[in-house]
């Protein structure tokens, strides 16, 4: 072989690990935007997930009448879960919050989240639409949305005097005047 060909030989290979390399430095690259992506999209569906926790929670306490829209609506104050004990704590405190967390005497700082709640009347009798939105911010000055979630439904706001558990209403008397037409159509023994 002669040194030419020797140097020609040489080059090639240089030249095939060159191209090896670049190709295992773009696949690199491609799988790591790929996984950067997958983490981005797995926070966003965290953040969410969190989102929709919240409005319902929000929304559950509405209906309950445990509390108001306006007492909801707002920054929601920071929790922390302690792993061992299993309990929620807002901030190592003892006073009692909207959520049902503890919070802390003076506290100033909130979870990021914000709670927008709207009240509209509906077409029902007694019932009101509230929509419950809970979102959060990437920062408090920004107007940039990293999670959101909207919850809308019918809800009885406020209590009635007249609605009692087990009392008697109008859909209770319709039933019980179609249920007599019945027996007097069909006769005592059901049948016709």
């Amino acid at each position: 072989m002669s040194p030419r060909t020797r140097t020609t030989r040489r080059g090639g290979i240089l030249l095939e690990v060159m191209l090896a390399l670049a190709l295992l430095v773009m696949g690199s690259m491609a799988i790591l935007s790929a996984m950067s992506q997958s983490i981005h999209s797995l926070e966003a569906t965290r953040l969410k997930q969190q989102a929709a926790d919240l409005a319902r929670s929000a929304m559950a306490r509405i209906e309950a009448g445990i509390a108001t829209p306006e007492t909801l609506q707002g920054p929601v104050p920071a929790w922390e879960s302690d792993p061992e004990s299993g309990a929620d704590e807002l901030n190592d405190g003892a006073l009692p919050d909207e959520f049902g967390l503890a919070a802390t005497v003076g506290w100033g700082e909130d979870s990021g989240w914000e709670l927008e709640i709207d009240t509209s009347p509906s077409p029902f009798a007694g019932l009101a639409i509230v929509r419950v939105r809970a979102l959060r911010r990437a920062s408090a000055d920004s107007d940039r949305i990293m999670g959101q979630y909207t919850l809308e439904q019918l809800v009885r706001l406020g209590t009635l005097e007249t609605d009692e558990a087990g009392a008697e209403d109008e859909l209770m008397e319709e039933a019980r005047r179609g249920i007599a037409q019945e027996r007097r159509r069909t006769g005592p023994g059901g049948g016709p």
